[in-house]
C-alpha cells in the first residue's frame, strides 16, 4: 500500500472513532500478544523496523443502527449524514457538467438524478461485496454494480 492510502486510510479510521497508532515497530520479547488464534508478534514480525499505521476497530455487538448502503454507524435511526453529504458532493461536482442535469438538489428537494441514483446503486454494490452479503432486496451485487454501469453508460453517451 502507497503512504496517500495508508495516510487516507488513517484519516477514516479517525473520523469514525477507531484507535490509531503510528510509528516503526519493533518486536516485544515480553508476552506475545493474540487476536483470536493469531500470534500478533509472528504475524507483525516481518514488518520489523518498518513504519506502521496500526488501526483498532472495536466492534460493537449491536449493529442495529448503521446505515444499509454504506455501513456508517449512528447513535440513532436517521438519515445516513456520510451518503447524505456525498450525494450533495457529487450533485454539486456534476452541476453545469452534465448537459440536462437537474439542479444540485436541496435537503427537501426529491429530485434525483441518474447519477446519483448510479452512485448509489454502486455503493450497494461495493458494500455488498465488502461485506459478503450475497443478496439484497432480490438482487446480488452484480446486479447493482452492472445496473451503475448501466446507468452511467445510458446517460453520459
Amino acid at each position: 500500500m502507497n503512504n496517500e492510502n495508508a495516510r487516507e486510510l488513517k484519516k477514516i479510521a479517525e473520523e469514525v472513532g477507531a484507535d490509531v497508532i503510528e510509528g516503526r515497530f519493533f518486536p516485544s520479547k515480553i508476552g506475545r500478544p493474540k487476536l483470536g488464534n493469531y500470534d500478533l508478534s509472528q504475524y507483525l514480525d516481518h514488518y520489523q523496523d518498518k513504519p506502521l499505521i496500526i488501526i483498532v476497530a472495536p466492534l460493537d455487538e449491536d449493529e442495529s443502527n448503521t446505515c444499509g448502503i454504506c455501513g456508517f454507524a449512528m447513535d440513532e435511526i436517521r438519515e445516513c449524514p456520510r451518503c447524505k453529504l456525498q450525494t450533495l458532493e457529487l450533485a454539486k461536482e456534476l452541476e453545469g457538467k452534465v448537459p440536462g442535469l437537474a439542479p444540485r438538489p436541496q435537503f427537501d428537494d426529491a429530485t434525483i438524478t441518474p447519477n446519483q441514483i448510479s452512485a448509489v446503486l454502486e455503493t450497494i454494490g461495493r458494500v455488498m461485496v465488502s461485506d459478503g452479503t450475497e443478496e439484497t432486496a432480490g438482487h446480488n451485487a452484480s446486479w447493482y454494480l452492472d445496473a451503475a454501469q448501466m446507468i452511467d453508460y445510458w446517460w453520459n453517451k
